[in-house]
């Protein structure tokens, strides 16, 4: 039975590159799936990588999406500006908050990740705190006598203080008088009538030693203005006084009244050491580890705050943006035992905490989830579409080849042909002079355009399209066109008619068989061994700047065993100028019986080491155009 003429074409191409026989039987799983690529040699659809793919991306999605839901829909909230304690007690769970963290109460909790080692817990980085943020009382400010009326203990004050009557009592022992030894002093703020001619009443303050020069220059100034009213009245504020109203004990009252004649301000006085008194609520806020410096800088200013030592803060240290939480149970036993509520003087704590995800984060989180989901829904939408369209298409005429619809008899007559066919090549293969006008005759029915096609591809390098064009125009097998290629010069020169002998492929160098050959570089008297074409082109400029035929120094570069009919090239600089010559040494004899040398003269340094590293790479060196040197 014979075999088609695709078939026999199939079983020459494989016969070129292995010269065994083909089984055809064996192949023809191949050609099945190969024609019909969405079935299997048993009938089955294989799983659509579309579907696959568009599960994935959904499920993906999904999971990005529902992590970043909460904070993007609180996020999409009005945000609520948190300022005093009224917007304190109204939070609830997910609102959108914002303020400004200008001072901390204090670290309440850390989150550390920690190891033990030698049985001891120890830090190993802090991932976030969590800190209280104070919400102070409204302070009312004291700026004429009518101000100071009706004023009761713990409210919270503030005034100007541009002139002081002088210190009025002292507490803490002094010692010779001396009034750095004071702990606290008791200043006399005056003020004046409407025309500040007159003065009309007092309030006292009770200073610490940070604000004591600043109060002795107050006193100063309301010297020199009482001593000559022809000075104006100061409008300059010496002092910013911050503090809460405190009932004075008897000593103090006695004092008072005798400094000053009157009684006043229901025997009060401003206390700047305020205390937890001016508190009025506090919120706690989740502070990251990148932010923790500020929190602790934010603690110690409300620590000098409230100790009188500094006014309020006006600059922001953090601004807080972020979603109100629900504590769990360990983080309100954290804040319930940190603060007693028997010490608590009114203020208000709320058992919630703030959280700052970040509000872009959040939403390029929830905005790559959505991209992700859809782009697995346009490949759900795609397979559905496949499976559409496969379902309506016609059913192919041609049915499905599978090995079971050869008959026993048509195999082993195929296998048997084809067997024939692979040992008439082989045997064509051994025999290198019918071989070569094998291939003389498959050269000869080309034209010579299309012997210029192939030589200029196979010139130029590319002897892979080479080779294919080749098949195409001379039907020969892979392995026949690769050696009409390789010999382009011979088959498919002009004029070419005379046999040439091929040299067999187990003759010619492979890429295991450059593997095996060893290359010495030789500069004048030194041997270097190359390995690295990259070390052998980074030294050669320096080498050929070094070598001078005056001083009968020259490159050699050799291999182990001559490859491409060169034995080695060896390089040196003429004796005028800055150009080289360049010998080869081939294997093919000469007329005088001794190895022709060729030469060229007058090279460049760059032509030098190309000419080099081209015989190390590629086994050959291209002498057209050199001359032959007579010796």
């Amino acid at each position: 039975m014979r075999l088609s003429e695709k078939t026999l074409r199939f079983a020459q191409s494989f016969s070129d590159q292995t010269a065994a026989s083909v089984r055809l039987a064996d192949c023809h799983d191949c050609f099945a799936i190969l024609a019909y690529p969405g079935v299997s040699k048993k009938g089955g659809e294989h799983m659509n990588w579309r579907l696959f793919l568009g599960l994935a991306f959904v499920t993906v999605g999904i999971i990005f999406m529902v992590i970043a839901a909460p904070n993007t829909l609180s996020y999409l909230k009005e945000p609520i500006e948190v300022t005093s304690r009224q917007e304190v007690e109204t939070l609830m769970p997910g609102d959108h908050v914002t303020f400004d963290i200008k001072m901390a109460y204090d670290c309440i909790i850390s989150q550390i990740t920690t190891k033990t080692r030698n049985g001891v817990m120890t830090s190993r980085g802090e991932t976030a705190r969590y800190y209280l943020i104070p919400f102070l009382k409204p302070a009312k400010e004291i700026a004429s006598t009518d101000d100071l009326k009706g004023l009761k203990a713990g409210d919270h004050v503030t005034l100007d203080m541009k002139m002081a009557m002088g210190c009025i009592h002292t507490e803490k022992s002094t010692k010779f008088n001396h009034w750095n030894d004071d702990a606290s002093r008791y200043y006399l703020v005056p003020f004046m009538n409407s025309d500040e001619t007159k003065l009309e009443s007092y309030a006292t303050v009770k200073f610490y030693d940070k604000k004591f020069e600043a109060a002795e220059d107050a006193c100063k100034i309301f010297d020199e203005y009482w001593q000559d009213k022809s000075i104006p009245y100061p409008k300059e504020t010496i002092v910013r006084v911050d503090g809460i109203i405190t009932p004075m004990d008897e000593e103090l009252t006695e004092k008072v009244d005798e400094y000053s004649g009157s009684d006043f301000m229901d025997h009060q006085y401003i206390d700047t050491n305020k205390g937890d008194e001016v508190l009025d609520a506090m919120i706690t806020v989740k502070v990251g580890k990148y932010q923790c410096g500020l929190a602790d800088r934010a603690v110690s200013r409300y620590s000098s705050y409230k100790a009188g030592s500094i006014n309020a803060p006006e600059d922001v240290l953090i601004k807080v943006d972020g979603i109100v939480c629900d504590m769990d149970d360990s983080e309100r036993s954290y804040i319930t035992s940190y603060i007693n509520e028997e010490d608590q003087t009114g203020y208000y704590v709320k058992d919630l905490y703030v959280k700052m995800p970040g509000k872009y984060t959040t939403f390029i989180f929830f905005g790559v989830g959505a991209g992700i989901f859809l782009l697995g829904v346009i490949f759900v939408i795609m397979f559905v579409k496949y499976r559409k369209r496969k379902k309506n298409a016609p059913a192919p005429e041609t049915p499905v080849y599978t090995p079971m619809q050869f008959a026993p008899d048509r195999s082993a007559a195929a296998k048997q042909e084809v067997d024939k066919y692979a040992a008439q090549m082989q045997e064509l293969y051994n025999d290198k002079e019918k071989y070569g006008k094998y291939l003389r005759e498959a050269a000869g029915k080309l034209t010579s355009q299309q012997k210029a096609q192939i030589t200029q591809l196979a010139e130029n390098g590319d002897k892979l399209n080479a080779i294919k064009l080749c098949r195409e125009m001379t039907g020969l097998g892979l392995k026949s066109a690769k050696d009409m290629v390789d010999e382009y010069k011979v088959y498919l020169a002009p004029g070419a008619s005379a046999y040439v002998k091929v040299q067999p492929a187990s003759a010619r160098p492979t890429s295991d068989t450059k593997q095996e050959i060893t290359w010495t570089l030789r500069v004048t008297d030194t041997e270097h061994k190359v390995e690295d074409v990259y070390k052998l082109k980074s030294n050669l400029y320096s080498y050929l700047s070094d070598v001078s035929m005056g001083r009968e120094e020259f490159i050699v570069l050799s291999p182990s065993v001559p490859v491409g009919g060169v034995s080695c090239v060896q390089v040196a600089r003429e004796k005028e100028g800055f150009y080289f010559h360049v010998e080869a040494v081939l294997t093919e004899k000469g007329a005088n019986g001794r190895a022709k040398i060729m030469c060229k003269d007058r090279a460049l340094t760059v032509d030098s080491q190309n000419i080099l590293v081209t015989f190390y790479q590629e086994h050959k060196v291209d002498i057209t155009g050199w001359s032959e040197l007579g010796w």
